[in-house]
């Protein structure tokens, strides 16, 4: 399917599977019941999908065009789908939490992005058997016009992608690491109070990202209780001289 104009369409239903769409519009486009690449066939609608069906191709989307699109969070399904060359510019990207088997390959991404995750592994062996992988490809994004707020990146290649240009954000690689450094310049430069309220923070980052090799840090992003100084002392901590 190519150069097709489904911008400004409301789909109460849209489902693909082993599909392929080329330099389609879907700006402005409202989806309710979404299935960007079905994965697999289903024999018997009396019963559920097993994993041992056969499988749908993934779905690709190149150079498709999601400007202003907007999808319900609830029910948005990425399922085996593909995404390259898109660009997504104000999509509603909000609390997009099923993207586990999607890809995503030289995309752009402008405005928001709030409480989303984008994965590069598949960990759920169910998942990677419904789909016939476990490795997403995810690599030559680009995020500089983006407002990435509480996203999380999963086994993805940090430096693969690019990043908004600002001192707001900054990737920590050997994560553990920089974290235990970050400690110990606090024992060296607070006492008291405010050393125990930084330590402790940096105590449940620890804790969080104890076996992530990347990690891309947005400055306030911590956990709202708390406070702003702590959270600013933090920062400089774990990204010293930015």
């Amino acid at each position: 399917m190519a150069r097709v104009d489904f911008s400004g369409l409301d789909f109460g239903l849209f489902y693909a599977a082993g599909a392929t769409f080329v330099r389609c519009d879907f700006s402005d486009a409202t989806f309710f019941q979404l299935d960007f690449g079905q994965p697999q066939v289903q024999k018997d609608y009396r019963r559920p999908i097993a994993i041992s069906d056969r499988r749908y191709p993934q779905t690709i989307y190149e150079d498709c065009v999601f400007r202003r699109t907007k999808f319900d969070p609830a029910n948005t399904f990425f399922g085996s789908a593909r995404f390259v060359r898109c660009f997504f510019d104000r999509a509603w990207l909000r609390e997009m939490l099923f993207t586990h088997s999607a890809e995503f390959l030289d995309c752009r991404f402008a405005g928001k992005i709030v409480e989303s995750n984008f994965f590069g592994t598949i960990s759920d062996t169910e998942t990677a058997k419904r789909v016939g992988r476990t490795i997403n490809a995810f690599s030559g994004n680009d995020f500089r016009d983006a407002d990435l707020i509480w996203v999380g990146f999963r086994e993805i290649d940090l430096d693969a992608q690019r990043w908004p240009e600002t001192s707001d954000y900054a990737i920590l690689t050997d994560t553990p690491t920089k974290i235990k450094a970050a400690m110990a310049r606090a024992r060296a430069t607070l006492a008291g109070d405010d050393l125990a309220r930084v330590v402790s923070s940096l105590a449940v980052l620890a804790r969080v990202y104890a076996n992530e090799r990347q990690r891309l840090l947005k400055r306030w992003e911590f956990p709202p209780q708390v406070p702003a100084d702590v959270q600013d002392r933090v920062w400089d901590l774990l990204v010293p001289g930015a």
